[in-house]
């Protein structure tokens, strides 16, 4: 389930931004970073949706290594 839903925080990323050619501003690739917090609140509301599910959402481009977003965790 979290697999499916790791992205679901994109539904609320403007369009033009997700295909937009080309490269992005520093400004639009911040608001595409904001899908995994978007996505967090999302799932978190919804009755059924295990914690760790919207946990994936928030987490999934985190790195060892603290680089990822959007907590910059190591």
């Amino acid at each position: 389930m979290a697999a499916i839903l790791h992205d679901v925080g994109k539904t609320r990323i403007p369009e033009r931004l997700l295909e937009k050619p080309g490269k992005l501003t520093a400004t639009e690739y911040d608001e595409i970073k904001r899908h995994t917090i978007y996505g967090y609140e999302l799932l978190k509301s919804i009755p059924g949706i295990p914690p760790s599910i919207a946990l994936t959402a928030l987490q999934h481009h985190e790195r060892e290594d603290g680089q990822g977003y959007p907590h910059k965790r190591k």
